[in-house]
């Protein structure tokens, strides 16, 4: 008996790796349940606490984070009254730290992107940048991958450089069988 055994009370002989058939991929699914389940078993105790650990952070974390704010906003309103009083001086060094000003020129944002560049396209096309972008679709239709499994190529056979192929990939996901299933376990 192993470790594994022992926790999940499950025969743990190994399934050789020659071994494709319907009954080890069976037993192996019964075990990853089982094991799922014994996972899910072990950490139910610690649950509540840790939701309620978390709970308490949060609150702690608002809490402090509001309290922060608006010692921000305060120190803020002092400086704009400061600014006003003085505008020259951009900084103030206090035992505690140093508080630092800059005031920035206005600025243009867009808006409404839509509406800018519709306009923009016909009245002022100076104030656009046209950036290619890669029609990934029809890089899948119209290009193709050569028998070597490594070159693409177009229809015509010109070698397309800078790509690479990714190798095929298969996913598995394992899940539970419900109540009614269970009986074939």
């Amino acid at each position: 008996m192993t470790l594994s055994a022992d926790i999940y009370g499950d025969d743990d002989t190994p399934i050789e790796d020659h071994d494709v058939s319907i009954e080890a991929l069976h037993t192996l699914t019964r075990r990853y349940v089982r094991a799922v389940r014994k996972l899910n078993e072990i950490r139910a105790p610690f649950h509540d606490e840790i939701k309620r650990l978390c709970e308490r952070e949060e609150w702690a974390t608002k809490s402090s984070a509001q309290y922060v704010a608006d010692l921000s906003q305060q120190i803020r309103h002092v400086v704009l009254g400061l600014l006003e009083q003085d505008p020259r001086t951009k900084s103030w060094k206090l035992p505690h730290g140093t508080v630092q000003s800059r005031t920035t020129a206005p600025a243009i944002d867009i808006a409404d992107e839509a509406v800018f560049i519709s306009w923009a396209a016909d009245d002022a096309p100076e104030l656009l940048r046209y950036m290619p972008k890669i029609d990934k679709r029809a890089v899948k239709t119209r290009l193709s991958i050569l028998p070597d499994g490594e070159t693409v190529a177009t229809a015509a056979g010109e070698l397309v450089p800078g790509v690479v192929v990714s190798p095929q990939t298969t996913t598995v996901h394992v899940s539970e069988a419900t109540a009614d299933d269970e009986s074939e376990f």
